[in-house]
């Protein structure tokens, strides 16, 4: 088989086993997951293990090594997050400290959308600063008193296309 062959079978394998998995009552297996061994690494490594377990831990397969390892890695993910959580309020206190209101976005505030926790792993937590304070958030988590997260930091939010102010986002009852 050609490595293009492989690929293309590989992504249809977790294509199927990941199908539904972040619903909040996913899908049953079909027995056509039985090349769990054979995708449970891409899983590991993509981040996608909690969703691939959520499909899983009503099957045939649960008990089976690699489901197992599958299982771990959300259980992981899950106290990750718990200590993420701490960081981030950490981290909010101090800048608020500062007269600075960040906005969380990205993945950390997605994966509290998420029908359970440790779904939707993250490594770095993105926040948003108004743009007039960004040289001060940037110089103040660049000090000794920074609480050590590690932040993506953007000024304002680019992704807008300046359609509102940084203060409109922060506006809970703004709408268009």
């Amino acid at each position: 088989m050609q490595a293009d062959d492989k690929s293309l079978r590989l992504g249809s394998l977790l294509a199927q086993l990941l199908v539904g998995s972040w619903r909040p009552d996913p899908p049953p297996v079909d027995s056509s997951q039985e090349t769990l061994p054979e995708v449970h690494r891409i899983l590991l490594r993509s981040g996608t293990s909690g969703l691939a377990w959520r499909r899983l831990r009503n099957s045939r397969w649960a008990e089976l090594p690699p489901a197992i390892e599958l299982k771990q890695a959300i259980h992981f993910a899950r106290l990750q997050e718990t200590a993420h959580e701490q960081e981030v309020a950490g981290t909010f206190a101090f800048l608020r400290s500062l007269g600075i209101e960040p906005l969380l976005a990205k993945g950390w505030a997605v994966a509290r959308l998420y029908p359970e926790r440790g779904l939707r792993p993250y490594g770095d937590v993105d926040i948003l600063c108004p743009p007039a304070r960004y040289s001060a958030v940037t110089t103040a988590l660049a000090g000794p008193s920074n609480p050590g997260l590690p932040i993506d930091l953007h000024e304002g939010c680019p992704l807008l296309k300046n359609d509102r102010s940084f203060g409109q986002l922060h506006d809970p009852g703004w709408s268009h």
